[in-house]
């Protein structure tokens, strides 16, 4: 059985949407207007199959399985394997992110 990978591309929102986050309004409503949020609440949130919990459960309860094969499993190879993409691009733009605040008083 192949294992999806993570994506946004099928998500019901629009690209402005997604760069802008207007997405995540009403979510934010919701928590405005309620004293405390509720799992239930979650359900309000747009996102697509790939992101929901099972999915990305069954994402890493695959790496992990293949791992268990293994004459020494790791967990953190597990992880790099289901995750490490999404990390290393969060990574990358973080390392963009330093390099300008730290060009920017030298300009």
């Amino acid at each position: 059985k192949s294992i999806n990978p993570l994506n946004f591309e099928t998500s019901p929102a629009s690209l402005f949407s997604l760069l802008t986050f207007s997405w995540f309004t009403p979510f934010l409503d919701l928590g405005y207007s309620k004293a405390q949020l509720d799992p239930s609440d979650m359900e309000t949130l747009p996102l697509p199959p790939s992101y929901q919990p099972d999915h990305i459960f069954s994402l890493f309860e695959h790496h992990w399985n293949e791992e268990l094969k293994k004459p020494s499993p790791s967990i953190a190879m597990a992880l790099a394997r289901s995750y490490g993409w999404e990390y290393l691009q969060a990574g990358f733009l973080l390392l963009i992110n330093d390099l300008c605040g730290f060009v920017n008083p030298l300009v």
